[in-house]
């Protein structure tokens, strides 16, 4: 999601980057702490924080925390939906096709 809000602002903003080393800092973290005390440590434990903390940062350092965490696809989303009402398949259409095969 970040990389796509990079996209739509020219990739002036480098979200994706802060996310994608966040996220090696959460698993390298992850690594460290089960080796260090010879268990299974939930990855998640440490990802997310990584993660959701290093967006936080970069969003605080440029003063973008609201439009960052408030990010919607609005034309990704209408697309969606134009397009799903067309290519839809309706789910009872495809139950005769698999009648006839079962009487075969």
């Amino acid at each position: 999601m970040l990389c796509r809000y990079d996209v739509e602002h020219k990739c002036k903003t480098k979200y994706f980057q802060t996310v994608f080393w966040g996220y090696v800092a959460g698993l390298g973290t992850t690594i460290l702490v089960m080796n260090v005390f010879k268990a299974a440590q939930p990855a998640l434990l440490y990802i997310v924080p990584a993660v959701l903390g290093s967006v936080a940062l970069h969003a605080a350092l440029k003063g973008e925390v609201k439009k960052v965490f408030h990010y919607e696809e609005a034309h990704a989303l209408e697309d969606g939906a134009k397009q799903g009402s067309t290519t839809a398949v309706a789910p009872e259409a495809a139950v005769p096709a698999l009648e006839s095969k079962k009487g075969q």
